[in-house]
């Protein structure tokens, strides 16, 4: 019998590690909004005080560089129409799968309807919610939630752990999943015989 316990995963932080950063995170985050709120209520009340002006100079700046950071590492920016590169990974698949799936991406992850023709088969899931740049990787677990209720299986912790990109999804879900029917024509009553 073999008594090793299997290796965990090097992607998985412990849990109670993650949530005692975030608690972290959180305390130090409030008190910076805070102290931006006290500063910016001082600035409407009094007028602008020349001491704390590079202050606030400084809290704008962050936060439109941060925006602007998000903005151009956003990995779908300047990409064309992507949809050739799933029917060559996919052949054997039909449009209409390729397209529910794409809609389940974009919907979880909020990608806008002409945004989702950019995706490929080799985005990563983490890149698409940029969890590297203040994602909490609850965009990753609503992806999941996501294409789990949309194809009416649960996903294995062990595909979890090695599936890194879309078209990983894609071919799991697609493979596991029974094809959903078609919508229903509404029912039509059986003719009567009359005597």
């Amino acid at each position: 019998m073999n008594t090793e316990r299997p290796a965990q995963s090097p992607t998985r932080k412990p849990f109670v590690l993650r949530w005692l950063v975030w608690g972290v995170l959180l305390l130090i985050g409030g008190t910076i909004v805070a102290a931006v709120v006290s500063a910016f209520v001082d600035v409407a009340r009094y007028g602008v005080d020349p001491r704390k002006l590079p202050f606030l100079i400084a809290i704008v700046i962050w936060f439109v560089l941060f925006f602007c950071l998000k903005a151009a590492t956003n990995p779908i920016r300047g990409r064309s129409d992507e949809r050739r590169s799933w029917r060559e990974k996919f052949p054997s698949h039909t449009e209409q799968e390729i397209e529910r799936f794409l809609r389940v991406v974009g919907d979880s992850l909020l990608t806008s309807e002409k945004h989702r023709d950019r995706l490929r088969p080799d985005d990563t899931v983490a890149s698409l919610t940029q969890e590297w740049l203040c994602g909490d990787g609850m965009d990753i677990i609503e992806f999941i939630m996501a294409v789990e209720e949309e194809y009416g299986l649960e996903l294995p912790e062990s595909f979890l752990e090695r599936a890194q990109t879309l078209g990983d999804f894609f071919a799991y879900v697609t493979q596991h999943s029974a094809p959903k029917p078609p919508p229903s024509a509404p029912e039509q009553p059986a003719p009567t015989e009359d005597a």
